[in-house]
């Protein structure tokens, strides 16, 4: 029973085995903990819940942008450096996972409004 609800979860991210088997740099804890955020938030939801769906396939599109760009990189390392977890909060990773989404839309807005135009002569 499991194995079918991971496998019906990992259906919502296609990217799943490409972002858990990036190779990280030894010294890199910001990438080893949003994999570790990832993986422990992905098969945490409830397959019946759309909003927790909708958060994975956000999630796993922000992740995947985490470690292709290396400007969202560098935001999402210091969103994870000053990151604060208040006492009440009782699912962590889904608290997490929806900063970085967070993160993500409003770099998403950021550079799409911000793109350069060259101006021909």
């Amino acid at each position: 029973m499991a194995v079918v609800k991971n496998l019906e979860i990992l259906k919502y991210c296609p990217d799943y085995y490409k972002i858990i088997e990036q190779e990280i740099m030894e010294n890199d804890m910001v990438s080893t903990k949003i994999i570790q955020i990832f993986q422990e938030y992905t098969f945490s939801i409830d397959i019946n819940n759309k909003e927790q769906i909708e958060l994975l396939k956000k999630l796993t599109e922000a992740v995947n942008k985490y470690f292709e760009d290396s400007e969202f990189k560098k935001e999402i390392a210091n969103l994870m450096s000053t990151l604060r977890i208040k006492v009440g909060i009782s699912n962590v990773f889904e608290f997490i996972s929806k900063k970085i989404v967070e993160a993500y839309d409003k770099y998403l807005e950021f550079y799409t409004r911000n793109l350069y135009i060259p101006r021909w002569i």
